[in-house]
């Protein structure tokens, strides 16, 4: 009985059965956006990646990068992704496990075709961070250039990794590495709080 007496006051409360009158008072303005004028839809392969750390973009090109963390590196315009660099196979370090991280390019990329990587070898149980430069050629698919392999930067680095890269407007090479340890309880060696070492760390190079 209450529950039919509240939706009784209710209803003649808010007038239901009668005509309402039109708010005249209201400050909403405008009205629903109308649908876009496009829609999304598959274009490409139907290839589905394993787990990818970063997306980036052949500078004046069509290709596209993906970065695996297993450590390949794919590029694609609108056909199935070729590998174009399989870090495992990399003769400097050949066999060993590696995990990639992120892949930048020089600002003057157009003159150098300089691309750099941040990856980890996991090899000899070990954790080593490597900052590597390469040479990328042109081509389709584009290729790395093992032979031009350039070691810019390596220590040990463990869990917690980190590792993106990116170029700023003042050309330096900025690196964002993680404390090297499990993610929680956060920097256990409070090694963010020390600056005398790497991890932990925005690190930047000329």
């Amino acid at each position: 009985m209450r529950a039919v007496a509240c939706l009784l006051l209710l209803s003649l409360t808010l007038g239901f059965g009668e005509d309402r009158t039109p708010w005249t008072s209201s400050r909403i303005h405008g009205s629903p956006e109308p649908p876009l004028p496009y829609r999304p839809e598959r274009t490409l392969h139907s290839y589905t990646f394993h787990p990818s750390t970063e997306l980036d973009f052949v500078p004046g090109s069509n290709w596209a990068l993906v970065v695996e963390q297993a450590g390949k590196i794919f590029g694609f315009d609108r056909a199935k992704p070729d590998v174009i660099i399989e870090l495992a196979d990399f003769a400097k370090w050949n066999g060993a496990l590696l995990e990639c991280y992120s892949i930048v390019f020089h600002p003057r990329w157009g003159e150098n075709r300089q691309v750099y990587l941040s990856f980890l070898d996991l090899s000899q149980n070990r954790n080593i961070r490597r900052i590597v430069r390469f040479t990328l050629l042109p081509g389709s698919p584009p290729s790395f250039d093992l032979n031009s392999a350039c070691l810019i930067l390596d220590w040990e680095n463990g869990g917690h990794k980190g590792g993106d890269l990116q170029f700023g407007p003042d050309g330096y090479l900025y690196i964002a590495i993680g404390d090297g340890e499990v993610p929680a309880p956060p920097d256990g060696q409070r090694t963010g709080q020390d600056i005398s070492d790497l991890d932990s760390s925005i690190l930047r190079i000329d």
